[in-house]
Protein backbone atom coordinates (compact mmCIF):
# COMPACT_ATOMS: atom_id res chain seq x y z
CA UNK A 1 0.00 0.00 0.00
CA UNK A 2 1.42 3.51 -0.89
CA UNK A 3 1.69 6.09 1.57
CA UNK A 4 -0.12 9.29 1.43
CA UNK A 5 3.54 10.79 -0.11
CA UNK A 6 3.86 8.37 -2.26
CA UNK A 7 0.11 8.66 -3.47
CA UNK A 8 0.58 12.20 -3.95
CA UNK A 9 3.58 12.19 -5.44
CA UNK A 10 1.94 9.53 -8.05
CA UNK A 11 -0.90 11.46 -8.52
CA UNK A 12 1.10 14.50 -9.02
CA UNK A 13 3.28 13.02 -11.68
CA UNK A 14 0.18 12.27 -13.68
CA UNK A 15 -1.47 15.02 -14.07
CA UNK A 16 2.01 16.53 -15.44
CA UNK A 17 1.39 14.01 -17.64
CA UNK A 18 -1.91 15.18 -18.80
CA UNK A 19 -0.97 18.90 -18.73
CA UNK A 20 1.82 17.94 -21.00
CA UNK A 21 -0.31 16.06 -23.38
CA UNK A 22 -2.85 19.02 -23.62
CA UNK A 23 -0.35 21.14 -24.22
CA UNK A 24 0.18 20.68 -28.54
CA UNK A 25 -3.96 21.29 -28.50
CA UNK A 26 -3.81 24.34 -26.89
CA UNK A 27 -1.35 25.66 -28.78
CA UNK A 28 -3.23 24.75 -32.24
CA UNK A 29 -6.13 26.70 -31.23
CA UNK A 30 -7.01 29.42 -34.05
CA UNK A 31 -7.72 32.35 -32.24
CA UNK A 32 -4.88 33.63 -29.28
CA UNK A 33 -8.71 34.37 -27.57
CA UNK A 34 -9.16 30.41 -27.08
CA UNK A 35 -5.66 29.93 -26.13
CA UNK A 36 -5.47 32.74 -23.49
CA UNK A 37 -9.10 31.04 -22.23
CA UNK A 38 -7.75 27.73 -21.94
CA UNK A 39 -4.84 28.72 -20.00
CA UNK A 40 -6.66 30.48 -17.64
CA UNK A 41 -8.89 27.62 -16.82
CA UNK A 42 -5.45 25.27 -16.45
CA UNK A 43 -4.31 27.88 -14.36
CA UNK A 44 -6.87 27.55 -12.30
CA UNK A 45 -7.17 24.37 -12.22
CA UNK A 46 -3.63 24.30 -10.80
CA UNK A 47 -3.62 26.81 -8.61
CA UNK A 48 -7.28 24.84 -7.10
CA UNK A 49 -5.25 21.76 -7.19
CA UNK A 50 -2.18 23.45 -4.88
CA UNK A 51 -4.84 25.04 -2.50
CA UNK A 52 -6.38 21.43 -1.89
CA UNK A 53 -2.67 19.52 -1.89
CA UNK A 54 -1.78 22.01 0.68
CA UNK A 55 -4.84 21.73 3.15
CA UNK A 56 -4.65 18.05 2.75
CA UNK A 57 -0.78 18.39 4.26
CA UNK A 58 -1.93 20.69 7.12
CA UNK A 59 -4.61 18.11 8.17
CA UNK A 60 -2.49 15.31 7.35
CA UNK A 61 0.02 16.53 10.09
CA UNK A 62 -2.77 17.43 12.58
CA UNK A 63 -3.80 13.77 12.54
CA UNK A 64 -0.44 12.14 12.57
Amino acid sequence: MLSHEDMVRELNEEFEEYLGDMKPHVLQLQLKSERQRCALWIKKVVIRLTSQLALSRQLCECHC
